[in-house]
């Protein structure tokens, strides 16, 4: 997957996009995950 992070005065945001290498036959193709503020 990827990602994005944009700086603002109140925090990083981020903006990522996972896709599992081992899914189901039926399972999701992609995940998309927002966050806000710094990662710990």
């Amino acid at each position: 997957g990827g990602g994005v992070r944009y700086y603002t005065p109140i925090g990083p945001v981020r903006v990522d996009v996972a896709m599992p290498l081992n899914r189901p036959p039926r399972g999701d193709t992609w995940e998309l995950y927002i966050g806000l503020g710094e990662t710990f």
